[in-house]
């Protein structure tokens, strides 16, 4: 579960539109340490292990529904506040809980959750929330198997329950239940193109355009002025300064700038050198954050709507204007899109042997009657 916070720590994490509905991540987390250990005697197959992870991943999205974006602009990391419902999920699901039981592990991960947003400041902690939420979540459906009890109404309490606690008075209890069973929100999640935070995604796709449609360079900038919501402006908008790599792939004045200066924010992009390069650093003081009220009247769906003006050092006014992010559920990655990322970020790890190898298991997971090839392959050698 913890190799998870690794894959985080690349940006590689699913994201899901505005709602802030994290949980991909965790219930995958859940579904592998419960699959893995169980798999070391063949009883878990890789349908098992799929159907766990979607049911784990739509109780961790669905709560993140109801919640909203409240949480983020209060300073709840979301990875760490809903992880631990979705590997619960996962978890449970692959333990054969009743539904009783079940509502005791979701209720049990529910109160689990933790994570504060300022560890995006000079820290190494947020790497840990996503690997933390999945173990805690695998620990409430362990113990819910044994007979311990959660909160029967976790998520309905008005007082001290998971929705009103961390969305306020703008929780929305129905997408708990609408369509459940039948619509699965799931299906709706997006990938992040990109090894940032989500909130600088469409900023970047922005960047990417100015500098393609206009040949704009770096040293052409006398100011970047990017519009956004609240949420992004409290998550992302904050003064640049080189430290950690964390606080680089937080920061949108960053992923702008390394943007234009690169043409591109992967893995390359986000390393000490390039985090603490003068030039990179100097382009940052030239990117001004700021909240457009309309943006915030968009609500959830304008979570990550941005406006960005260029003026150039000749005298030009550059604009760019997104709504959504590449890879969000509203502007998805073609299937090869997401296999190319596969592949570019496992080959740097395994080489494209070792890459091909697990794509290929992946892909048959469906079939696979035991997860013993498929861990092996996870495993650290």
């Amino acid at each position: 579960a913890q190799a998870k916070g690794g894959a985080q720590a690349k940006g590689g994490a699913q994201a899901k539109g505005g709602a802030q509905a994290k949980g991909g991540a965790q219930a995958k987390g859940g579904a592998q340490a419960k699959g893995g250990a169980q798999a070391k005697g063949d009883q878990v197959s890789g349908a098992d292990v799929l159907t766990a992870y979607i049911a784990g991943a739509e109780a961790g999205i669905r709560a993140g529904i109801c919640v909203g974006t409240t949480q983020l602009a209060d300073g709840f990391h979301p990875t760490g506040t809903l992880g631990p419902i979705a590997a619960a999920g996962a978890a449970g699901n692959l333990l054969g809980l009743s539904p009783e039981l079940m509502l005791h592990a979701l209720s049990i991960g529910a109160t689990q959750g933790a994570g504060l947003m300022s560890a995006q400041f000079e820290s190494m902690v947020k790497r840990v929330h996503a690997g933390r939420a999945a173990q805690s979540g695998v620990m409430a459906a362990e113990l819910a198997c044994r007979g311990l009890t959660g909160i029967d109404t976790v998520f309905e309490n008005d007082y001290g329950g998971f929705c009103k606690t961390f969305g306020r008075a703008g929780a929305d209890l129905a997408p708990l239940t609408d369509g459940l069973g039948a619509t699965f929100e799931v299906a709706k999640t997006g990938f992040k193109y990109y090894s940032a935070c989500g909130s600088t995604h469409t900023t970047i796709d922005a960047m990417k355009a100015l500098r393609r449609d206009h040949n704009l360079t770096a040293d052409n900038v006398e100011r970047i002025d990017v519009d956004a919501t609240t949420a992004t402006f409290l998550h992302v908008g904050f003064p640049y300064e080189p430290g950690s790599l964390t606080s680089a792939q937080m920061n949108l004045p960053y992923a702008a700038a390394i943007t234009l200066t690169d043409g591109e924010a992967f893995v390359e992009q986000y390393t000490d050198a390039k985090a603490h390069d003068p030039g990179v650093v100097a382009l940052t003081k030239r990117v001004f954050v700021s909240v457009a009220d309309d943006l915030d009247a968009l609500g959830g769906q304008g979570r990550h709507h941005v406006r960005v003006r260029v003026a150039t050092k000749d005298g030009q006014t550059l604009t760019a204007e997104r709504k959504h992010a590449k890879g969000s559920d509203a502007e998805p990655l073609t299937r090869q899109e997401v296999i190319d990322k596969f592949h570019r970020l496992a080959g740097t790890r395994i080489g494209r042997t070792g890459a091909d190898h697990l794509y290929d298991c992946v892909m048959g997971l469906e079939k696979a009657d035991a997860l013993r090839e498929l861990m092996g392959l996870l495993s650290p050698q």
